[in-house]
């Protein structure tokens, strides 16, 4: 096993992969849903289209938060784990799988696109083990604490009340 470098990593981590790989997996998937399959394309629908533009919406609105609160961290130097960070560690990426790309069928009815957010999962479960290692080489037992602590992808979900 090889050391790592922990000045090779950017405030982007894995995302540019990421990005690339998810479109041409997407575009594949619509192609090969409209090219094979193009019965399985729902018909339109104005409330589940509008719902979709709402979701994806939103989605971008999580991924924004999310990468403007990780490039400042990142430019100072320090680990985030508060805001969105505190319920999930990938934001970025829970966005696109639990959201966006969600949102992009509803809105389109291509049901190929059901497929895409596990595709993205195995992806993103692939990629982030190079974030993880810098991580865990820049900031120690602190990120171990809070990986431990945080899911990757789907935030925990807590009942627990405050007396």
């Amino acid at each position: 096993m090889s050391t790592y470098e922990p000045n090779r990593m950017t405030s982007w981590g894995e995302g540019p992969k990421f990005a690339i790989i998810s479109l041409v997996m997407g575009l594949l998937l619509i192609f090969a849903n409209y090219y094979f399959f193009p019965k399985l394309v729902l018909t339109f629908n104005e409330f589940r289209f509008w719902f979709g533009i709402g979701v994806v919406a939103f989605g971008l609105y999580l991924m924004f938060l999310a990468t403007f609160q990780v490039h400042q961290a990142f430019n100072h130097g320090r680990l985030i784990t508060g805001g969105i960070y505190a319920h999930t560690k990938n934001p970025v990426y829970a966005a696109w799988i639990l959201f966006i790309v969600p949102g992009l069928f509803l809105a389109t009815g291509v049901l190929f696109l059901m497929i895409m957010p596990f595709i993205m999962y195995v992806l993103i479960k692939r990629l982030i083990i190079e974030e993880e290692r810098y991580l865990e080489q820049k900031f120690g037992k602190v990120y171990l604490d809070y990986k431990n602590a945080v899911n990757s992808i789907v935030p925990k979900m807590s009942w627990k009340r405050n007396p």
